[in-house]
């Protein structure tokens, strides 16, 4: 018997990062970034939409659970 647990880790895995990548993307083309100022450390633009990418594919994979 398989156990079904490591697959769906690695789907999840798998699925955040693509997801990550193309929402990353996504938020770059249409500005939605979190652009610095004076009493913010990071000294360039970082992309939103990062926690919508872990939540979609933790909620992508969650039907598949036994």
């Amino acid at each position: 018997m398989v156990a079904w647990w490591p697959m769906l880790f690695v789907a999840t895995l798998l699925a955040a990062f693509l997801l990550s990548i193309g929402l990353r993307r996504l938020a770059l083309a249409i500005g939605f970034v979190d652009r610095p100022g004076p009493a913010k450390a990071r000294g360039h633009a970082a992309p939103y939409l990062g926690g919508v990418a872990i939540a979609a594919a933790a909620l992508s994979v969650w039907p598949f659970k036994p």
